[in-house]
């Protein structure tokens, strides 16, 4: 995807109940809108089942979820049935994140800057041992996120960012990696993430066994 592109077509298409949640809210973070698959939008991710369900939206990059556990031989014919990416339910929210932003995206330096432009989502921010604060996450990656607060905090404090998807919290745990007084902080994620299979499961309509 080039800036142009990115600039200019600000669309994720999204199938399936769990997904199309998800990625509304990670699409708000980068400053994209969701709607139902497009062939114009700059990605599509499917929430299938197998890989025969599939299905690619004209030139679109195609991403499929799978709320199971996949097995290796499982995951080969996702992809030959055109999948660019394959994700199962031990993927986290920053896997997910992580693709998104490394398919829309030429480089994290193009998603920090069209994410603090046109993006970013309220979270609460909780220093280790400071009072929780309100702050805006605009950017997040499968190791950093990006908060924009008036808060400072020195090189390398714990964090946590409670980020809210499919109506339940999902923390963010990391340390700071950079902080400017006026724009916000830089967190290292350290701890692994909410996955996708568990947050599918804490909707008891979306419970899927593995």
């Amino acid at each position: 995807m080039t800036t142009e592109g990115a600039a200019s077509n600000r669309r994720i298409g999204a199938s399936g109940e769990t997904v199309a949640t998800l990625i509304a809210t990670l699409a708000e973070v980068q400053g994209y809108r969701v709607g139902p698959p497009d062939p114009e939008a700059s990605l599509n991710i499917q929430e299938v089942g197998a890989a025969k369900d599939v299905c690619l939206v004209g030139e679109s990059p195609t991403v499929a979820v799978v709320l199971r556990r996949l097995r290796l031989g499982e995951r080969v014919a996702f992809r030959e049935a055109g999948a660019r990416q394959v994700l199962d339910a031990d993927a986290t929210l920053t896997d997910l994140a992580g693709v998104v932003v490394d398919t829309l995206f030429d480089g994290i330096c193009q998603a920090r800057r069209h994410a603090r432009r046109l993006g970013g989502r309220p979270v609460q921010l909780e220093p280790e041992g400071g009072d929780p604060a309100l702050a805006r996450l605009q950017c997040l990656t499968r190791r950093v996120a990006e908060v924009a607060t008036d808060l400072s905090l020195p090189l390398g404090a714990q964090v946590r960012i409670l980020l809210s998807a499919s109506g339940h919290p999902v923390p963010l745990e990391g340390r700071v990696a950079w902080c400017e007084v006026g724009r916000g902080l830089g967190v290292e994620l350290i701890e692994p993430c909410t996955s996708l299979g568990e947050l599918a499961r804490r909707d008891p309509l979306k419970a899927t066994a593995e």
